[in-house]
């Protein structure tokens, strides 16, 4: 895993400078854009340091009673009349017991472009650097001096504007001795009682415990970042888009299926009554309509010569499903009937089965195939 540390070389954000754990942040790769990072890998972390010059830190207590929006909003109000512009136009932040502002825009580009990572991504101001509890600190760092206080809060300056600064900042505190970080012999000069470093360890600062500190990086989602941030491929993206249109499309498949075999049921029962009873004009309870039917038939047998009641059964019966005949042979002698169908619905095949009985017709044989709801085959019929 490497470490990353970039930081903007003008306020414009155009071109950045990036340091790397590769050579323990010794040499600065400069003229670096925001769209060129895309070596950085999945594994790797990478800390955006904000120019304190665009950042507003103020120091604010939270009231533990109250919720973080309740908290922020309370911020935003303590600070809305010094803002120099709108303040819809700005972010705000509470972290511990501080608060900071920055321009909307200016957070959203940096979060764009590093939404794009596959690394882990950190934004934070640049005086966290040398930030430390208890101690103020003043870093050169990029051609500015970096002023940390104790409180939480910090800011930049160019070096032209050090001694201005500084009459400034013991006038509001006049015990005011930091640490200093730098090779800067200007700034020694005016503290030289002050602990002093030749240069920043980078090693401490990375090594830091980044949830304890404000991250201002918020991501972006869209298609192309997830995918990137999870090293998704093209196919893979495919073949889940693939899946969901099948997950959700399947049981609109199975319900439509359904309907249309209930609907061929429908038909098919329908068909059959219409064979037994002309008269009937649609099926409400097919068991109750068929019993009331059946009582009826013995009274349709009497009427009828008995050498040939059989015969006039079978007859009657094939006749309920004779759209779907292919061949009846009719073996007088021998009381049997082979009939031959093919794609009749399975509902009505079972009523015609099912009816077989009450026409002193019995099934010797059945040799069918079942597929879709259709059946196709042959059955031998015996009667008497």
């Amino acid at each position: 895993m490497k470490t990353y540390i970039l930081f903007p070389d003008n306020l414009e954000l155009e071109t950045h400078s990036l340091l790397s754990s590769d050579d323990n942040f010794l040499k600065a790769t400069n003229d670096i854009s925001l769209n060129k990072l895309d070596f950085i890998g999945g594994k790797d972390k990478l800390i955006y340091l904000l120019p304190s010059t665009l950042v507003s830190s103020h120091t604010f207590i939270q009231n533990e009673k109250l919720s973080h929006s309740n908290n922020l909003a309370n911020f935003i109000s303590e600070v809305d009349t010094d803002l120099a512009n709108d303040v819809s136009e700005n972010s705000f932040f509470i972290f511990d017991e501080n608060g900071f502002v920055i321009n909307k825009n200016i957070l959203d580009e940096i979060n764009s472009y590093l939404s794009k990572l596959k690394s882990k991504s950190i934004v934070i101001p640049d005086y966290f650097i040398n930030q430390t509890p208890d101690l103020d600190t003043i870093s050169q760092f990029n051609d500015k001096f970096i002023f940390a206080y104790k409180d939480g809060t910090g800011s930049s300056i160019e070096f032209n504007q050090i001694e201005y600064y500084l009459t400034v900042i013991r006038n509001a505190i006049p015990d005011f001795n930091p640490t200093i970080y730098g090779t800067s012999e200007d700034i020694k000069k005016l503290f030289q009682d002050s602990d002093s470093h030749p240069e920043i360890s980078y090693k401490n600062f990375v090594e830091k415990n980044f949830d304890k500190l404000p991250n201002f990086f918020k991501f972006k989602p869209s298609l192309k970042n997830i995918s990137a941030k999870l090293a998704i491929t093209k196919n893979e993206i495919f073949a889940f888009v693939a899946s969901c249109i099948i997950i959700f499309s399947t049981p609109l498949v199975l319900i439509n299926n359904n309907n249309k075999t209930a609907k061929d049921y429908e038909n098919a029962t329908f068909s059959v009554f219409k064979k037994i009873d002309n008269n009937i004009k649609r099926v409400v309870a097919p068991r109750n309509q068929i019993d009331e039917i059946l009582k009826q038939l013995p009274n349709i047998n009497t009427e009828v010569n008995r050498q040939m009641a059989s015969v006039k059964n079978l007859d009657f019966l094939v006749s309920m499903g004779d759209k779907y005949l292919e061949s009846v042979n009719l073996d007088i002698d021998q009381n049997e009937a082979d009939i031959f169908f093919s794609n009749m619905p399975e509902a009505q095949f079972k009523i015609i089965k099912g009816l077989s009985k009450n026409f002193d017709l019995a099934i010797l044989n059945e040799d069918v195939v079942i597929l879709d709801n259709k059946v196709s085959g042959e059955i031998k019929l015996g009667f008497k």
